[in-house]
């Protein structure tokens, strides 16, 4: 009986999780797309649309986070954790998930919205990454003092898979446009592609070893 209980539970914050990305991935999707086909923010191309969009993603994630780490009891109703004492132990590396994200996300939405095409003046837009990525260096060396054995594992294997992803994607788009088989990726596709691999590859990382199963 106490084992039913708790598969029911597990199923019911697995329903919640899944409805709550969803729900508010579509609003904020939506919301950019209308934003975007208004033509409010420039007359942008769809490599600029797919970057704001990834870029819009890391924001949502890092958020999700982050509300882990400003209150466990809530962020345990959707994160997948035991508990709220689990979020409690892991707060300090979610507060560097989210420091990480959040700005990661902002700084390649602005690059999408970025001048000639975008509304955004291109020295900010750089500014920002710039900012973004030394602040992520900074988080993650920080974050991966934090890390027990197992998941410093995953996070090497992590950052491996998406090398390995880029190498034969990107490589292989940018060699079949070298040849003249396909238009070449632009440069703002290479930044999309660093940053959605490495989403890709934690999520493969994480899942095979099982830790993506409902708790």
């Amino acid at each position: 009986m106490a084992n039913e209980q708790k598969s029911g539970s597990k199923t019911r914050k697995l329903v919640i999780s899944v409805g709550v990305g969803a729900a508010i991935g579509l609003v904020t999707t939506r919301i950019l797309g209308g934003v975007i086909e208004s033509g409010a923010l420039g007359s942008i191309g769809l490599s600029r649309e797919i970057a704001a969009t990834i870029g819009l993603l890391y924001v949502i994630v890092g958020l999700m986070a982050g509300v882990g780490v400003i209150s466990p009891k809530v962020g345990a109703k959707f994160l997948n954790v035991e508990d709220p004492e689990e979020l409690m132990e892991q707060r300090k590396i979610l507060f560097y998930s989210t420091i990480s994200m959040v700005p990661l996300g902002a700084a390649l939405m602005l690059l999408a919205f970025a001048q000639p095409l975008g509304p955004v003046p291109a020295g900010v837009a750089l500014a920002v990454l710039v900012a973004a990525l030394i602040g992520s260096w900074w988080a993650g060396n920080r974050q991966l003092k934090l890390m027990d054995e197992m998941m410093q594992q995953v996070s090497r294997e992590t950052a491996a898979t998406a090398f390995y992803l880029v190498m034969t994607i990107g490589g292989g788009w940018a060699t079949a446009a070298h040849l003249e088989y396909v238009p070449g990726p632009a440069m703002l596709d290479w930044m999309t592609m660093f940053a959605s691999f490495l989403l890709i590859a934690a999520f493969w990382s994480t899942g095979k070893r099982g830790l993506l199963k409902p708790r």
